[in-house]
């Protein structure tokens, strides 16, 4: 085929909001401007794959809604994007150039005005045809020869992991890490993967260059949170293993300093100040900390350097990204607020998944779910509570049920999902004021207060937002609790 029979021009309208020059439009006032025509021309030539650039001027405008300019100097150069410097936009794509004997040198870029004025209208048209598409795809999309093999339910998913479902908070969390935000909050109920979300964006990060450091609190054994002092100390050694540092934590200990004071010396006096690269330190599991008493000194100390990073650009705090994974309502034990991490920085929520990446994974696992309405009678089951999701699939496909026997098993005692509803049960009993919101709750009453409202939530078993809209996460938690606490 001749060029002039597949060449295409293409504007791509979707952005990163970091990194792109909007659109812009030009009129008679910008003739004789400068202009850059940026692309690969006559790219369909082997030997033609660096990007190039071509300098020019607008000349003029035609009644086409064409641009005449010299930057665009002849074939092959369609779908080049036009850049204007004095308004730092692109104003057209070239789309055309004349022939040699009736102009030399000299091309056309199609204006974006008819573009913009129909914005609005573009926009529905490409989520209606980008629907569509996705709808086709799938449609034409086999499933897996044979299931992949399985993995074992519950705790962190490995970082290569077949069954790890990618949502975009994954993007927004790597986004967030590579803007080197002061502090990323990552907040989600019990068992909805913020441990496996965090796990990716730090190897993420590694492979970026930054220093990553990983606290998890769960890991505190009870001599190192007996005190202030056993707490700061335990943290600071956990943190100079991991960095290999030659002087120990108690090597600079002084009696002059409190706990959090020695701590805070050493961690940016031995850390930070030794670390050329940007510092990344992800805490897991912080709300493990809000019942003690000296959780106010280490979530002050993290708010203070999260300030610290405005009052002093150049500091040291300047290179540090907080990372803080929690599931309960930091309020209900942080009384001072301007002391807080939990309501400053980037916050994302992490939400069950949807039917349709139940359906991906239900495709991963062989397609045990055989169409859309089991699909649906899974995802009603289970709410989409990822753990819930992940040891259903497991045990439909290492079992070879069918739906209807899981469905039928699946609050019993002895079935898939025992434990993890005993394990609720027990969490509750041993709460009186839960306990009886709860039965409020499944009496079809509002919770009784708010705390206990989120309390529940971050337990992972009610969802709503607030106290008096609110339901069950799922179907077989209403079962299972229904029978065992009314």
């Amino acid at each position: 085929m001749r060029d002039s029979e597949y060449d295409i021009a293409v504007l791509k309208i979707d952005y990163q909001p970091n990194h792109y020059l909007p659109l812009g439009i030009v009129s008679d006032e910008h003739i004789t401007d400068e202009i850059v025509a940026v692309g690969y021309p006559a790219g369909h030539k082997p030997e033609n794959t660096q990007i190039k650039t071509f300098v020019g001027n607008i000349s003029g405008f035609r009644t086409d809604n064409k641009i005449e300019n010299d930057a665009v100097k002849g074939q092959g150069q369609s779908g080049g994007l036009i850049y204007h410097y004095k308004t730092h936009r692109i104003i057209g794509l070239a789309t055309a150039g004349y022939k040699p004997e009736v102009m030399l040198n000299t091309g056309l870029a199609t204006r974006f005005e008819p573009l913009l004025k129909k914005w609005r209208e573009f926009k529905q048209i490409n989520q209606v045809v980008a629907q569509a598409w996705i709808k086709r795809l799938r449609e034409k999309t086999p499933p897996p020869d044979k299931p992949l093999p399985l993995e074992p339910c519950g705790g962190a998913m490995p970082l290569d992991s077949k069954f790890y479902v990618e949502r975009q908070i994954d993007a927004d969390f790597q986004t967030a890490i590579k803007r080197r935000d002061g502090i990323v909050l990552l907040k989600g109920p019990r068992q909805v993967g913020k441990t496996s979300l965090l796990a990716r964006g730090l190897q993420q990060a590694r492979c970026a260059g930054v220093r990553v450091l990983l606290t998890d609190f769960q890991k505190l054994v009870e001599p190192q949170l007996q005190s202030s002092d056993t707490f700061f100390l335990a943290i600071a050694q956990m943190l100079a293993r991991q960095l290999r540092l030659k002087i120990s934590p108690q090597q600079s200990w002084s009696s002059d300093y409190t706990a959090s004071g020695n701590f805070e010396n050493y961690f940016l006096d031995e850390i930070l100040a030794n670390i050329e690269e940007p510092v990344l330190w992800a805490i897991d599991e912080a709300d493990y900390l809000f019942h003690y008493p000296f959780s106010r000194e280490i979530f002050s100390m993290l708010r203070t350097w999260y300030n610290d990073r405005a009052l002093n650009p150049d500091g040291p705090c300047s290179r540090l990204t907080l990372a803080i994974a929690y599931a309960t309502e930091s309020y209900l034990f942080i009384k001072e607020q301007n002391q807080s991490p939990f309501n400053v920085g980037t916050k994302l929520v992490l939400e069950d998944f949807s039917p349709k990446q139940v359906a991906d994974l239900n495709q991963r696992y062989g397609m045990p779910l055989k169409n859309n309405k089991e699909i649906k009678q899974f995802h009603q089951l289970v709410g989409g509570q990822p753990y819930l999701v992940h040891c259903g699939l497991n045990e439909i496909v290492s079992h070879k049920l069918r739906l209807d026997e899981f469905i039928r098993k699946a609050d019993h005692e002895e079935g898939t999902y025992g434990d993890h509803l005993r394990r609720i049960v027990t969490l509750l009993n041993r709460d009186e004021p839960l306990f009886q919101a709860m039965q409020q709750v499944l009496r079809g009453e509002p919770c009784p207060d708010s705390d206990s409202f989120y309390r529940l939530r971050s337990a992972g078993i009610l969802r709503g937002n607030s106290k008096n809209n609110v339901s069950l996460r799922c179907e077989i938690y209403r079962r299972y609790l229904k029978k065992h606490l009314l």
